[in-house]
């Protein structure tokens, strides 16, 4: 992975200044971190990274020019080394004083140094020194007294510092490996929380009734506009809009205090106006604190589409309202123009197709005079409707409740209007026909109507004790225009028919209830 930033954002250098201290005091032996270029690293005060630097080096040698540049070229000299045999090296400096150094890698890449040196390995020859004195003008009593304060090691015991001085190394190397993953995994999540459609929130709540909001993530200033240096708990509570402020500090007490998920819609008052916002907030148990994880949405857009839809949902619900009441007042005005029709004919078997067809037309009346008064506009109560159909054709047929007896055993099922009508027309057709003709010479009996569920289908049962049909009625293929229309309104259903001719008659219908999608034709 290659570096993005300088080594020292990714190591802490008090900690590598503390280790190099002390393996300093155990052994004498001195060290340093330097990157490539030769820069020695610091502390967070500003100190130079190492420990045990010789004073011959920092009060003579590195203030010098001449010295200066040498122990630059000697650095140099020794860092091209490591790179050809990738190990560490050993080099007497050209100022008269042995120096090593050994590489940190990071995956493979050379980024730094690790110096140790400013000791001998051998007994000084005081000449060199001396004339180096003399030629740098450097004090002499001075320079040799700083010069008798280098150690000595032998090989064997600065063999062994360096074998913990790799070791080091490497764990330099790893150091960085884990804070630059660190640094990597939260620049992920913080670009993650960046680019969130929301705000996301830590909230503290302590059993002392103490709330603090210990972490907001950086959009609550672009969604909300505050100012850095602002309270923003208090920033939030203050742009609650008054009409939403009371139930939703309630909501969030609540569930707070009760340690429960919270999800709240309120509006705000931020600089860009008025602004619709969902908090959703789910506990977490931590120590004894409770911690509540949540985002902050911005769902000002939807609600305005929702705005939008409803008031356009309304609108076609008074309008198909609207459809429907006309629809069974023109009905009414056709059953009325029948009935005007009837009073002028003479002939029983017209006056009886009327009748018949004033029935059917109420039949469907009834269904969009439900679905008027109904808050589902595509379905209605069939319970309700069979009830009013029946009590219609009661009257129009002037049957007296006592002389036949009506059962009904219906749930209380909703059908939507494609399924409605048809069944409803059905009913109608075979409850007449009972009315009419099961019961001759003022004969008392009983209708019953049975409407169930069995399994996926629906089963209807359309029953009298009345006199039935003769016994070789094929009540398929007759040419009653009322037993017609009952078999293709049974087809229009998907369903199947059948009549039990043995006690009066008992028609049993099993039908499905239809889905318009289901019967449209598909376009070429």
């Amino acid at each position: 992975m290659p570096l993005t930033k300088h080594l020292d954002d990714y190591l802490d250098m008090d900690v590598i200044q503390d280790l190099m201290e002390s393996f300093y005091e155990i052994t004498a032996i001195p060290s340093t971190l330097i990157d490539r270029k030769g820069k020695i690293f610091t502390t967070s005060n500003g100190e130079n990274v190492g420990a045990g630097w010789q004073e011959i080096c920092y009060n003579f040698h590195r203030q010098h020019p001449t010295t200066l540049k040498r122990c630059i070229e000697s650095d140099t000299d020794l860092a091209e080394k490591i790179i050809d045999d990738n190990c560490y090296s050993s080099y007497k400096c050209l100022n008269g004083l042995v120096d090593m150094a050994l590489p940190v890698y990071i995956q493979n890449e050379h980024v730094a140094n690790l110096f140790t040196g400013q000791f001998f390995l051998e007994k000084p020859d005081r000449e060199f020194f001396k004339k180096q004195a003399q030629e740098f003008g450097f004090p002499q009593e001075e320079y040799l007294a700083a010069l008798d304060k280098v150690p000595v090691f032998t090989e064997e015991y600065v063999e062994k510092g360096v074998m913990f001085l790799k070791k080091l190394a490497m764990i330099i190397g790893e150091m960085a490996i884990k804070s630059i993953k660190l640094q990597e995994s939260e620049n992920k999540f913080r670009s993650i929380l960046n680019n969130l459609p929301g705000i996301v929130f830590e909230l503290t709540s302590k059993k002392d009734g103490y709330r603090d909001l210990s972490y907001i993530g950086p959009k609550i200033h672009e969604m909300f506009g505050f100012d850095q240096d602002k309270d923003i708990q208090m920033e939030i509570v203050r742009q609650l809009h008054p009409e939403d402020r009371e139930s939703f500090l309630i909501s969030i007490e609540e569930s707070l205090s009760n340690a429960r998920p919270f999800n709240h819609e309120a509006r705000f008052i931020t600089p860009s106006g008025e602004r619709w916002f969902q908090v959703i907030s789910t506990p977490v148990h931590c120590d004894e604190d409770l911690l509540y994880h949540g985002v902050i949405l911005d769902i000002h857009d939807r609600k305005l589409a929702e705005q939008i839809m409803e008031k356009s949902l309304q609108e076609k619900k008074l309008l198909l309202q609207e459809i429907h009441h006309r629809v069974k007042n023109n009905m009414q005005i056709i059953s009325s123009l029948m009935n005007l029709q009837a009073m002028e004919m003479d002939d029983e078997k017209t006056l009886k197709f009327i009748r018949d067809s004033q029935n059917r037309v109420k039949s469907m009346a009834i269904i969009h005079e439900k679905l008027y008064e109904s808050t589902d506009l595509s379905r209605i109560s069939f319970k309700d409707y069979l009830h009013n159909l029946l009590s219609y054709l009661y009257d129009s047929y002037t049957i007296h409740p006592g002389r036949v007896k009506l059962q009904t055993v219906v749930n209380d099922f909703s059908f939507n209007i494609d399924t409605a009508i048809p069944l409803g027309l059905i009913i109608n057709e075979l409850a007449s026909n009972s009315l009419k003709y099961a019961f001759p010479e003022e004969r008392e009996g009983e209708l019953c109507i049975n409407l169930k569920k069995v399994g996926e289908k629906f089963k209807l049962v359309v029953a009298d004790n009345g006199i039935g049909f003769p016994e070789h009625f094929d009540y398929k293929n007759t040419t009653t225009l009322g037993l017609q229309l009952v078999n293709k309104l049974t087809q229009q259903l998907d369903g199947s028919i059948t009549l039990d001719n043995k006690k009066g008659s008992k028609f049993i219908i099993e039908f499905s209830e239809l889905e318009y999608r289901e019967r449209l034709i598909p376009s070429n």
